[in-house]
């Protein structure tokens, strides 16, 4: 049952991180229609302010920086989950500070605004946060599996 759980999760976020960047992976920019599709699936969660998201092939993708690097975070370990049973999420508080930190620091005008930062705080915190949610998940089904046998 984990394994499809993994499987799952691991196939589910390919789609998302395919889909916010479409001009990576699907070559359509916003200015198309599938690009025009696709932006309100993402706009619940990010707010997608263009100075704050990469751009390739002359599209901006559709999460900004960190948002990016929270699902891309997610992806990797959500990956190396499929091949590794024992990753755990025991750095979801330091990341989350991290990241809290970075976005208070940019708010409070203390440092710039960098997408490279904002990316790889949001990778920390996608690579610490996976785990914990998948833990939690696997731990639910296997209680319900056992209250069904």
């Amino acid at each position: 049952m984990n394994r499809i759980v993994r499987i799952s999760f691991f196939l589910l976020l390919l789609i998302w991180c395919a889909g916010f960047s479409n001009s990576l992976f699907l070559n359509f920019g916003e200015s198309q229609a599938a690009g025009l599709l696709l932006k309100p699936f993402y706009s619940p969660v990010c707010h997608q302010l263009h100075e704050r998201s990469f751009s390739a092939s002359s599209a901006d993708f559709l999460v900004c920086a960190r948002c990016s690097g929270i699902y891309i975070g997610a992806l990797l370990i959500s990956f190396i989950s499929l091949f590794i049973s024992g990753v755990k999420g025991k750095y979801i508080i330091p990341a989350s500070l991290l990241l809290l930190a970075d976005v208070a620091f940019t708010s409070f005008g203390i440092y710039s605004y960098s997408k490279t930062f904002a990316f790889f705080t949001g990778l920390l915190f996608g690579l610490a946060l996976f785990p914990y949610i998948l833990s939690s998940i696997e731990n639910s089904l296997s209680k319900v599996t056992d209250e069904v046998k």
